[in-house]
C-alpha cells in the first residue's frame, strides 16, 4: 500500500533516492529494501503509521479497515498539498 499511495502521489523519484536508514520499525529488516524509500516517504507523509508494537508488518495483509484509513489519509494529504500550493 505504501509503493501504490507514493505512486500515486507522484514521489517515484524522491521514493527511490530517499535514505532509509532511519526506518525505525522493528520487523525493518522484512521490508524489501527496494521498497523502503515508499515506506519511508508514506510514514513522513503520515499515510502509513505502522502498529501500535512498532512494527509495519510488511508480510500482513492489510484488513479493509487499515485500506480505508490509508485511503481516507492519502486523500487528506493530497488535498492538503493541493490547496496548500
Amino acid at each position: 500500500m505504501a509503493l501504490q499511495a507514493i505512486r500515486a502521489m507522484g514521489f517515484v523519484g524522491a521514493a527511490e533516492t530517499v535514505s532509509t536508514a532511519d526506518l525505525a520499525f522493528s520487523d525493518n529488516a522484512e521490508i524489501q529494501d527496494w521498497v523502503k524509500g515508499y515506506v519511508k516517504l508514506a510514514t513522513q507523509h503520515g499515510v502509513m503509521n505502522g502498529y501500535p508494537d512498532g512494527s509495519f508488518g510488511p508480510k500482513r495483509t492489510a484488513t479493509r479497515a487499515e485500506a480505508a484509513a490509508v485511503l481516507r489519509r492519502f486523500v487528506e494529504v493530497v488535498i492538503d498539498r493541493d490547496t496548500a500550493g
